[in-house]
């Protein structure tokens, strides 16, 4: 059987550029051809009728860390900042942002301080706190939820695919989940940015249940406990 190269890549590609279609090459063969339409194509003496559509999700992997997410996230360039590894994953109105942590911190007294400091962020504002889980693919982290009444930074999002202007009121709600996988800790921060009164957002939803599906950590090592003073603890707002 001859297998031939077929490529046909929809990442990074805009909704507008997905509407004119793309570019399908096997072989030395090149088509243009619809997306989420079908179509046929000659592959030797056979026509073969084929359909792309648009990836609706990434998947993200790193150190043991592994997950899924919307396709409107994009990832930011990592960084580290005192031995705090950052991995930054930002949309339109959700984000994610995972910490991975050197030393040896034990995971339940990371998340009262990353909690703790993100609650003094903000001052006297009012802010609602409760406990929280995630049931990922293998097994469930406990976390805290936060939720504030602010105002939007510039280019901040709060609806799927809209930019918000600076000052407009909106609800933030930031969920903090920490865990040791093999013989590091982690925190996994997931954000979203709704109109003020306003439920979640569609992108919110979709990236809790993509990461309830396919969040997976590696057996942990077990550490002794010390106290943290983690370095940034919340999204980049836009």
């Amino acid at each position: 059987m001859l297998v031939l190269p077929i490529i046909a890549g929809t990442a990074g590609v805009s909704a507008q550029e997905l509407a004119g279609g793309c570019r399908l090459t096997i072989g030395a063969e090149v088509y243009n051809v619809p997306v989420g339409k079908p179509f046929a194509v000659q592959i030797g003496e056979q026509r073969v009728t084929m359909r792309i559509d648009p990836r609706s999700q990434t998947d993200f992997t790193i150190e043991g860390v592994s997950f899924s997410h919307p396709a409107s996230l994009v990832a930011e360039t990592p960084v580290d900042e005192g031995g705090v590894a950052i991995w930054a994953i930002q949309g339109p109105s959700s984000a994610i942002m995972l910490q991975r942590y050197d030393g040896e911190l034990a995971p339940e007294s990371l998340l009262k301080v990353l909690a703790d400091n993100i609650a003094e962020q903000y001052g006297k504002q009012p802010i609602q706190r409760q406990a929280v889980q995630l049931r990922g693919a293998d097994r469930t982290y406990p976390g805290q939820q936060l939720r504030v009444s602010t105002t939007a930074a510039s280019g901040q999002g709060a609806t799927a695919g809209q930019g918000v202007a600076e000052g407009t009121a909106v609800d933030l709600v930031q969920n903090v989940f920490t865990f040791a996988s093999g013989d590091r800790v982690y925190a996994l921060i997931v954000q979203d940015t709704r109109p003020a009164g306003g439920g979640e957002t569609p992108e919110y939803q979709e990236t809790l249940r993509l990461l309830g599906e396919t969040l997976k950590t590696a057996p942990s090592t077990p550490k002794p406990a010390a106290s943290a003073t983690p370095q940034r603890s919340v999204p980049r707002r836009r």
